[in-house]
């Protein structure tokens, strides 16, 4: 399965030479896995070692080793999307992005953003009225 996602990846990046390879592989990982995603996480899954992924991502992000901020970053844009557009409840939105508890999705989101998930929607809802 993960071979298949890397196949995608490496075709799309030979096409297209605008994301680095690395970068684009983890942002589907966040996709497919959610808030399951960390440093541990995608090495394995990239079947590289930790070190690997480090040097592969700080080559392909000029410099940048912060990993776990690019990781939370992607992971970020998935619920502000269900948050916009997505008639789910903050709790789906939680355990569809696998967070272990809407507590802990409310406090990932409002670390990151300022404002609750609550928030962010009903000013969405504001905004489109």
């Amino acid at each position: 399965m993960l071979s298949g996602i890397l196949s995608r990846l490496t075709l799309h990046h030979q096409a297209k030479q605008g994301e680095p390879y690395i970068c684009s592989a983890i942002k589907e990982l966040v996709s497919r896995y959610g808030y399951q995603v960390n440093i541990p996480f995608a090495a394995e899954k990239l079947s590289l070692t930790r070190s690997q992924l480090h040097y592969r991502f700080a080559k392909s992000s000029n410099g940048s080793t912060d990993i776990k901020a690019f990781i939370e970053d992607a992971l970020l844009k998935l619920p502000e999307k269900h948050l916009r557009y997505s008639p789910m409840n903050i709790s789906e939105i939680a355990s569809e992005l696998n967070f272990s508890s809407i507590y802990s999705f409310s406090r990932f989101y409002k670390r990151k953003t300022g404002i609750s998930p609550m928030e962010m929607r009903k000013i969405e809802r504001e905004e489109n009225q």
